[in-house]
């Protein structure tokens, strides 16, 4: 199975009109595409012009015919109506000499991911319910630790993640183009539930059985005052709310 994510920065208060977009276009669409198993709008919590669009395909192969269609193309030249405009700005000159500064539509970012373990003998709740909160944890990972991380994943992971109150259900995901990327991702019955977890001792217990197969990245930035701060990339935890979705299975 293969899990899609396009990342959206959308306009202020054009929450609304991309959410009657996907259930009116893009549901009914996908619905009809073949391989696509769900589709679901979410909603970051932490930034709420950040929205995802997340599709599950029986193959990579189905993922990418969709991708390459006409269907895709049309949804995609739609979605850009409810675009933010980003910080970056063009410069150009105009006829009669003059500057112009054009600012620059936010590109939606897409991402594949492999589900790389999840419980057996189990469907996933997206396919039974469409009320959650769903929460990804992402890490970038040594490449001969990849497997590594996949058997303590599927051997520790998942069962405790089972047994906490609120958790539905647990995915491990490999980026189909970036390896090294993987995405933890847990649905929960709500934010609380998710939260509760994360400041409790079994959040710092699990992830420290799997930090030895994180890439130890660290970045620095230059804040606005001059002053430089270390800020760790070998891990990043975001929360989601769900818009709207459907099940096609």
């Amino acid at each position: 199975m293969v899990m899609r994510l396009v990342h959206l920065t959308i306009r202020p208060k054009a929450l609304h009109e991309l959410q009657r977009f996907y259930d009116q276009d893009v549901i009914p669409a996908l619905q009809k595409t073949d391989g696509c198993l769900y589709a679901c709008l979410i909603q970051s919590v932490q930034q709420a012009d950040e929205c995802v669009s997340l599709t599950l395909w029986e193959t990579p192969e189905h993922a990418d015919r969709y991708v390459n269609g006409e269907l895709f193309e049309r949804l995609w030249n739609t979605v850009h109506e409810f675009l933010a405009e980003s910080n970056e700005w063009k410069i150009q000159l105009t006829s009669d000499l003059k500057i112009d500064y054009l600012p620059v539509t936010e590109e939606p970012i897409v991402e594949s991911h492999q589900v790389a373990t999840m419980p057996a003998g189990s469907e996933s709740p997206l396919h039974q319910s469409t009320l959650f909160y769903l929460r990804i944890f992402s890490m970038k990972v040594i490449a001969d630790k990849r497997e590594e991380l996949t058997q303590l994943y599927h051997s520790d992971v998942i069962p405790a993640l089972l047994g906490v109150p609120g958790c539905r259900y647990a995915y491990l995901t490999e980026g189909v183009r970036d390896k090294e990327e993987f995405f933890s991702i847990t649905i929960w019955n709500s934010k609380a539930d998710a939260d509760a977890y994360e400041a409790s001792p079994l959040f710092e217990e699990l992830k420290n059985k799997i930090k030895h197969t994180f890439v130890h990245m660290i970045q620095w930035k230059m804040g606005l005052g001059g002053d430089r701060t270390v800020t760790s990339d070998d891990v990043a935890v975001k929360g989601y709310t769900f818009v709207t979705g459907r099940s096609f299975r």
